[in-house]
């Protein structure tokens, strides 16, 4: 039994209902519709793994229910029942990054096969994106542990000068309202600045917590807003580092993204840079950051002053697994999985080349609703 969530669009009811009754003993859950405006309006609910659709259907065809579903989820996996004596379709299909094709007559191994192979890639990338995930974390603790140090030094601060104030004037204040009232008017300003210093920890936990939460639909965000976010979340790193921001952020546009995921993609790019200075040993490191609006949707610039990327690596570089840091516990997951968040979950593009003494990524986001 194949543990994913299959939904079949076919408006063929013979078909659709041997379909049905076959892979239902082959897959754990089935939905089947004959139309498909009944299948978009069921697929928030549902949230198929995999869609089959023909394409030749009442009220709307499937090559538009694909385009409608991947405006909500781009990476959503199909598989087109499709003839070869409708090549039109067929060309619009692979357009729209449809990878998978079952031809009429249907033969029920093909589909299953195709299935398969499908929820084997998928297995594939949800470990990847577990391992990078854990890979993070180890770095995003260590990033908490020294944005706390300096808070809770505070706070030990303020309760050592409360102490000292009650240790020094214990005698006047039992003594005179006077001193009693200095004493608490100076706890008091000790308790506020106490709180505002527990407020911005809770605010670094919240900024972690939310930083690993996978979005579940996309939202319109500006790309200026996740940047800075993101930013936020590394700044002990780059303060250590003693590392200069350039920002020139021209960006105007609101885009739907998956918020959180694109911010790993930036912290992925941050990270590598912080990894390159250190190994380069480079002296006044700098990150250049610059967003800007086309006709096409954003294009986000992330270049540094590190050395550069080795020529022979440049290809390689978002390839799974693929790590110039074998000897400092690389994963070689990070680059991967910002490819597949931008390529696949965004349908943007995602570059790197070698660019005035360091590398430089430029990350293009498109409007949905571009030609």
């Amino acid at each position: 039994m194949i543990g994913l969530k299959l939904m079949i669009v076919e408006d063929e009811k013979l078909l659709l209902n041997n379909l049905d009754k076959i892979l239902k003993r082959e897959i754990a859950e089935v939905h089947a519709f004959s139309d498909p405006l009944e299948a978009l309006e069921a697929y928030d609910t549902i949230r198929p793994d995999i869609i089959m659709t023909d394409i030749k259907m009442p009220h709307i065809n499937g090559l538009e229910m694909i385009k409608r579903i991947k405006e909500k989820e781009a990476s959503q996996p199909f598989i087109v029942l499709s003839a070869f004596s409708e090549p039109q379709y067929f060309q619009e299909a692979i357009r729209l990054k449809v990878e998978n094709f079952v031809t009429k007559p249907v033969v029920i191994d093909e589909v299953i096969d195709s299935i398969k192979n499908i929820d084997e890639k998928r297995h594939q990338e949800l470990v990847m994106m577990q391992q990078h995930k854990m890979a993070q974390m180890g770095e995003l603790l260590a990033m908490i542990a020294h944005q706390w140090r300096q808070p809770l030094s505070q706070v030990s601060s303020l309760l050592a000068n409360m102490m000292l104030i009650l240790n020094l004037n214990e005698e006047s204040i039992k003594q005179s309202a006077e001193e009693l009232d200095k004493f608490l008017k100076s706890l008091q300003q000790y308790l506020g600045q106490g709180e505002n210093i527990i407020t911005s920890l809770s605010q670094i936990i919240t900024d972690f917590s939310n930083f690993y939460k996978v979005s579940p639909t996309n939202e319109q965000r500006n790309i200026n807003d996740l940047l800075e976010k993101t930013l936020q979340i590394i700044q002990e790193p780059l303060k250590n580092s003693k590392v200069q921001s350039v920002k020139e952020f021209k960006s105007q546009k609101k885009l739907m993204l998956a918020s959180n995921e694109i911010m790993q993609v930036f912290m992925s790019i941050l990270q590598n840079a912080l990894d390159n200075f250190a190994s380069n040993a480079v002296e006044n490191p700098k990150i250049f950051i610059t967003t800007e609006d086309s006709d096409e949707g954003v294009t986000i610039r992330i270049g540094d002053n590190g050395g550069g990327i080795p020529k022979e690596y440049l290809t390689k570089l978002f390839d799974p697994y693929f790590s110039t840091k074998a000897d400092k516990n690389g994963t070689g997951i990070g680059l991967y999985m910002a490819k597949m968040i931008i390529e696949n979950r965004h349908e943007g593009k995602i570059s790197v080349q070698n660019s005035d003494g360091g590398a430089l990524f430029t990350i293009k986001l498109y409007d949905k609703d571009r030609s």
